[in-house]
């Protein structure tokens, strides 16, 4: 997510259950040490955790996959179709939050985006079923 009018930028990472909670977390770039980093915060919270990723570079390296092999016990990742982003429900996360907060809003610092979207995330559960995305 960009800042308007200007270079400056932040990535999220983002996780949503089934009971329509959504984990996030802000990096300067998505790389296989940060989605162990995530995974691992999740793994915190969670005692199993089934993840279902899209196959972004970052998911799917060697480091990830050596990550997830270790936690095998507690870990299962099955990977989206390519090109289906219809598929992922944190894709719906995503167009929401710039529905609700990034559209039309120009903000000053990388600072003022990330607080408006903690304000957000940490108070509101989307609007969608995790459900209705398993078989489609």
């Amino acid at each position: 997510m960009y800042v308007n009018g200007s270079h400056q930028k932040t990535n999220v990472y983002g996780a949503y259950t089934l009971t329509g909670k959504f984990h996030y977390k802000f990096v300067e770039r998505q790389i296989s040490q940060k989605t162990i980093a995530f995974f691992e915060r999740l793994r915190k919270i969670y005692k199993k955790i089934v993840f279902i990723i899209d196959k972004a570079c970052w998911h799917t390296s060697k480091a990830v996959e050596n990550y997830i092999q270790q936690h095998k016990e507690n870990i299962k990742v099955f990977f989206f179709p390519t090109a289906t982003p219809e598929m992922n429900p944190v894709e719906e996360c995503w167009r929401q939050t710039r529905n609700t907060i990034t559209a039309n809003t120009a903000f000053d610092t990388v600072q003022d985006l990330k607080k408006a979207l903690r304000s957000s995330w940490n108070k509101q559960m989307f609007q969608h079923k995790i459900i209705n995305y398993l078989g489609s």
